[in-house]
């Protein structure tokens, strides 16, 4: 997984604690001018998944950081959210198992027609 960086300011201007990406379960040193950019993601489930268990992963959300956007219901059940790193990457590994909930995970954007 790569992380999409942009300039944010000196490195005169950072503390050490601005320098570090948390990766579990060693830290990787960033350069001191780059900033992880965090996108906005839609996790979409599985048919039949109950309420309780996209709760679960909502809760992960949030515990970790992240912030929730939209609730999808009816056609597709699953949600948008600001996602942290490490979290999104439990996600992506948990939707790799062949008995996992989530149906697939997509950078939030917007779709139009004709």
């Amino acid at each position: 997984m790569s992380y999409r960086v942009l300039v944010t300011r000196s490195p005169q201007s950072m503390n050490s604690s601005q320098l570090r990406l948390r990766h579990s379960p060693r830290q990787t040193m960033l350069r001191p001018h780059v900033k992880i950019t965090i996108y906005d993601f839609v996790i979409i489930f599985k048919d039949g998944v109950s309420k309780d268990e996209i709760q679960k992963f909502k809760d992960d959300v949030t515990s970790e950081g992240g912030e929730l956007g939209d609730t999808y219901e009816g056609p597709i059940s699953g949600f948008s959210a600001n996602i942290q790193p490490q979290t999104l990457l439990d996600f992506l590994v948990q939707a790799c198992e062949p008995d996992s909930v989530i149906k697939r995970i997509e950078l939030k954007s917007v779709v139009t027609t004709q």
